[in-house]
């Protein structure tokens, strides 16, 4: 089993997000050896803003991708079990760079591209915020698929009583692990958002919309599928 997070903050190893992520998975570690984890932050991988051009959604892949290191990033993506995304609180939302990481991917929400991976929302803040932060990486990464098992927001004196954090972090550790053991399942959510999806493309396909993003999604055969469990379960 392989976890990747990324830690949208230019802190790098000295970001708070950043510290509370890696005792988590130290603490997976611990229990499960057999698992592998990266962090990737901000820090190194400083990636570049999306430049609203639309290539992505004709093409499946961002033209930018050569000018900095988001192919690699989306490489451990795909070959990651769980996917964390953690951002401090930045004016009410998720950081600038997690933002522009969230923009480079955008057109995974249309294929749904990470169906069958968990993941997890991470949030870190001083005093307010961290709910709309933690919100909105859920919804994220269940457009594009995941399945969001934790949503987890921890302020800056709760990581500094180290009681509160190690039971922060053994139980959350511990609901990863044991959803880690089992396949992923089908949500409500994941269900609307899979119909949703096939109308769209359905509606592309009687417009003579002929993208990568469409031959995509008829290559993967989800249009056969007449639910998310039944793609989930293919």
């Amino acid at each position: 089993m392989k976890i990747l997070a990324y830690v949208g903050s230019m802190q790098g190893e000295e970001s708070r997000t950043y510290l509370y992520t890696k005792k988590l998975l130290d603490s997976i570690k611990i229990e499960e050896p057999k698992i592998e984890y990266k962090i990737f932050t901000a820090k190194d991988y400083n990636i570049l803003p999306c430049e609203g051009c639309g290539y992505c959604f004709k093409h499946n892949i961002c033209r930018q991708n050569e000018k900095d290191k988001m192919e690699d990033l989306l490489k451990n993506i795909l070959d990651a079990n769980l996917v964390i995304m953690g951002s401090p609180v930045y004016a009410h939302n998720v950081s600038g760079i997690m933002k522009n990481v969230i923009d480079r991917m955008s057109y995974w929400i249309h294929t749904m591209r990470l169906s069958g991976k968990y993941g997890m929302a991470i949030s870190t803040y001083e005093s307010n915020g961290e709910n709309i932060v933690i919100d909105y990486l859920d919804n994220v990464m269940s457009q594009m698929g995941i399945k969001v098992i934790e949503k987890m927001s921890i302020s800056s004196s709760e990581l500094a009583d180290i009681s509160v954090l190690d039971r922060s972090v053994y139980k959350t550790g511990v609901s990863i692990i044991e959803n880690l053991k089992s396949t992923v399942k089908t949500s409500e959510k994941l269900e609307d958002i899979f119909m949703s999806r096939k109308r769209m493309f359905k509606y592309y396909k009687q417009l003579g919309y002929d993208t990568e993003l469409s031959k995509y999604w008829e290559r993967e055969g989800r249009n056969k599928y007449i639910s998310f469990e039944e793609l989930l379960g293919k």
